[in-house]
């Protein structure tokens, strides 16, 4: 063998091992996330996962990644990904005691944050002293905004404490409750998936919001790298709103 042909060889070894390395090394890496049932936000039943997981996925896939969903009961959501298991969680707002545990990003989504109530109940309000003696149902973990925990805490509104979001639709459905507040977006979708159409036939929604809930993805403090992943997640966030992606996306979902 000359030395012409040990030089090709040893260049062809070269571009071998380059290409074994970019392919390694560039692959799409995959990260998990928990969600729970609350479409058309976030659900099992779309191929994409409801509107904020799209919006995530196609943040990821920009930056070279894929995203995965895993659904799970609400009492078991916070936990998982806060104890690390998951990445983090699609579409909650914030509160200062997940910001212990959890980086959030930029916003995601926002929505109105309304009371849902019966139709045959005579609902009006202006401030929290028009709520005072009326049953009103929340749901553990979800985070109302600090003048309705204030509210709550004094005494000066009645709270009852739900487990999830299922049961909470099904005690305002059985009237034990008389409010309920939900997204605006999500309520009708939620009762219709568990109760069908003549249940959301039942119940309305008062149109002064409670106040307007700002959706982040939380990633978690106990996963690797998310401390420089939330940096990078807001970079791609801010890319995709700008080439007006994000805004396809929401708009091919005619929320009302």
């Amino acid at each position: 063998m000359n030395n012409k042909q040990k030089i090709q060889m040893v260049l062809r070894s070269i571009l071998i091992l380059f290409f074994l390395f970019s392919t390694c090394c560039f692959a799409a890496d995959t990260i998990t996330f928990s969600l729970i049932e609350s479409p058309p936000f976030t659900t099992d039943t779309m191929e994409k996962k409801g509107i904020e997981p799209e919006i995530v996925s196609a943040v990821f896939k920009n930056m070279g990644m894929d995203a995965n969903y895993k659904f799970l009961p609400a009492a078991r959501v916070y936990e998982t990904a806060k104890a690390g298991k998951s990445a983090g969680i699609v579409g909650w707002v914030w509160s200062e005691e997940r910001a212990k545990s959890f980086y959030y990003t930029d916003e995601i989504m926002r929505a109105p944050l309304v009371f849902f109530h019966l139709k045959t109940f005579d609902f009006g309000w202006q401030t929290m002293d028009d709520l005072k003696e009326i049953p009103i149902g929340t749901v553990l973990k979800n985070y109302y905004g600090p003048k309705f925990h204030q509210a709550a805490d004094t005494k000066k509104i009645s709270i009852y404490e739900i487990r999830n979001e299922k049961t909470a639709y099904k005690t305002l459905l059985g009237g034990r409750i008389k409010l309920l507040p939900v997204n605006q977006y999500v309520g009708y979708g939620s009762v219709k998936e568990s109760f069908g159409q003549k249940a959301v036939e039942k119940i309305t929604h008062h149109p002064r919001p409670l106040k307007t809930s700002v959706y982040h993805l939380l990633l978690s403090k106990s996963y690797p790298g998310n401390d420089a992943l939330v940096k990078r997640f807001n970079q791609g966030l801010s890319a995709i709103k700008k080439s007006r992606e994000y805004d396809k996306i929401i708009g091919s979902y005619n929320l009302k």
